[in-house]
């Protein structure tokens, strides 16, 4: 009976490993990128990052003027001590109410840019490797973002800077 196990458990061990050897020689052509340097890099996210900087500059100049205003009246009120109910400290009041509304208001505008930035990049990522995939005839593209998923890639199989060369020419209209 101990032989039977032993001839059935080779047998199995056999046959797992012609599986294996089959599925991994079938032809197919596998790669993979590494996805923070894809999405880092891509002209598409440079230019959004570009725009949304540019975006908060703005933002921060405006804030900054009124900051130094509310400095400004708040170092009168501390020379002056009105009362609390004089027109000069509710005017400073206001002030700061206004400052604490646009900063908070601009601080929900750029986290929601960033979500749509972030959103329509990975979409337009996505687009363009599906693309390279079919003109180059890959079956797989795995996607590495070192969170644990895929724990080794030969390095040989890594299409980072081929599919970066190409989505950047495709973004640019190449």
């Amino acid at each position: 009976m101990k032989y039977i196990w032993k001839i059935l458990s080779l047998l199995a061990i056999g046959l797992s490993t012609v599986a294996l050897i089959l599925q991994f020689s079938s032809g197919e052509k596998r790669g993979y990128v590494e996805l923070n340097k894809l999405y880092s890099e891509f002209d598409m996210t440079k230019e959004y990052t570009k725009n949304l900087e540019g975006s908060q500059q703005i933002k921060k100049a405006r804030l900054d003027s009124m900051s130094f205003e509310i400095e400004m009246l708040g170092k009168q009120l501390e020379m002056n001590r009105p009362p609390e109910s004089s027109p000069e400290v509710m005017e400073y009041n206001r002030k700061v109410e206004s400052f604490m509304a646009l900063k908070n208001r601009y601080e929900e505008d750029d986290y929601l840019a960033n979500q749509k930035y972030t959103e329509e990049i990975n979409l337009q990522i996505n687009k363009y490797v599906e693309e390279f995939a079919k003109e180059f005839h890959y079956d797989v593209i795995f996607g590495g973002n070192g969170s644990g998923n895929i724990m080794y890639l030969d390095k040989d199989i890594n299409l980072t800077d081929k599919v970066l060369d190409y989505i950047n020419k495709k973004y640019s209209g190449q």
